[in-house]
């Protein structure tokens, strides 16, 4: 399987029913701040430099932040101190991300989410979650 393959696979997965039902929630509902905005409201995959050395993991997607823009640590506080500090190192090509395909470019160093949904609602969820990633 290739990268753009298991992308596909992540963002497309619907194995936990309940982890689907809130992010899609979610992603309708919308924070007042976001109501103009559309979210994501899929698994979010990786993102950066798929030859990287170095690897920065994430707990998992925000409610606000990554589920609405479909990109790790992109559209809040997390992605905005930590864009900021790849920036200042060499790692990116600008210093801030407010969304997918806003230029951003990570050099030899990717993030990835540890769970590819919303992390509100894991803890009930926990069995039948680690049950279906085990396929990924």
């Amino acid at each position: 399987m290739n990268w753009q393959d298991l992308e596909n696979k992540i963002v497309a997965c619907r194995l936990c029913p309940r982890l689907v039902s809130w992010r899609e929630e979610v992603a309708r509902t919308r924070r007042r701040a976001y109501k103009d905005q559309e979210y994501w409201g899929k698994p979010v995959p990786g993102f950066g430099d798929r030859a990287a050395r170095i690897l920065v993991v994430g707990l998992a997607p925000g409610a606000h932040g990554s589920n609405r823009t479909g990109r790790m640590f992109t559209g809040d506080a997390s992605g905005e101190f930590l864009y900021d500090a790849l920036y200042r190192t060499g790692f990116a090509s600008q210093p801030g991300s407010t969304a997918r395909g806003d230029g951003l470019v990570l050099k030899d160093i990717s993030s990835a989410p540890s769970a590819a949904v919303l992390h509100r609602i894991i803890n009930r969820s926990a069995r039948k979650s680690k049950t279906a990633s085990l396929s990924y």
